[in-house]
């Protein structure tokens, strides 16, 4: 026991009534102490436990974008067009063409010859205007290059007037056409007879006579 403890045992008394003396309290068991349930917590009962972990898989649908199959619409270019674009191209094409037709003896051109070289058509697509309308007269169309020329034909200014529908009677003289692949060519008019118009069949018959 404490000094302090055994100080005031030494006042008090007994259940007799006598003081308690010192003898009776040495030896005396020390007290037992208890402790409440409720002043701690008991950390080793706790257990772990894991929560089960359920691994579900998202349900993954393979959908098949339809597919649908178009033909690409194949578009066939006439030949003769394709040549014609493909020579006419450029200066440099334009002047291989014309050595290998034998217009020109080299590849060797003055200026005025490019400029004029560039300002024709060396190539000349027979089917150029297969397609016009009949009613329509001329066509205008970059100038052919004269190697395109088969023909020169001369028809009386009346019947070319008239040809036109107008009045050819009072008017006297010549007009001039030249035959190439795609039709009559006119320097006066810087375009082509419509091959389609009746106008072709005139200017034809004239080479005939």
């Amino acid at each position: 026991m404490k000094i302090n403890e055994i100080l005031k045992e030494l006042k008090s008394v007994d259940a007799s009534g006598n003081r308690v003396r010192i003898k009776d309290i040495i030896g005396k068991p020390e007290p037992v102490q208890t402790v409440e349930p409720d002043d701690y917590e008991d950390y080793s009962a706790e257990v772990d436990v894991d929560e089960p972990t359920v691994d579900v898989d998202e349900p993954t649908v393979d959908v098949d974008e339809p597919t649908v199959d178009v033909d690409e619409p194949t578009v066939t270019s006439d030949p003769i067009d394709t040549e014609m674009e493909k020579v006419n191209a450029n200066i440099k094409r334009k002047v291989d063409y014309l050595v290998k037709q034998g217009v020109l003896q080299s590849g060797r051109i003055t200026d005025a010859e490019k400029q004029y070289i560039d300002s024709v058509d060396v190539y000349v697509d027979p089917n150029k205007f297969a397609n016009t309308d009949p009613s329509e007269v001329y066509i205008q169309a970059t100038p052919p290059h004269p190697s395109n020329y088969g023909a020169s034909v001369t028809i009386p200014l009346s019947k070319w007037m008239e040809a036109q529908g107008r009045d050819g009677s009072p008017f006297t003289g010549y007009v001039g056409f030249n035959r190439t692949p795609a039709g009559w060519w006119t320097d006066d008019y810087k375009a082509y007879v419509n091959p389609r118009n009746d106008l072709d069949n005139l200017i034809a018959s004239y080479r005939k006579k």
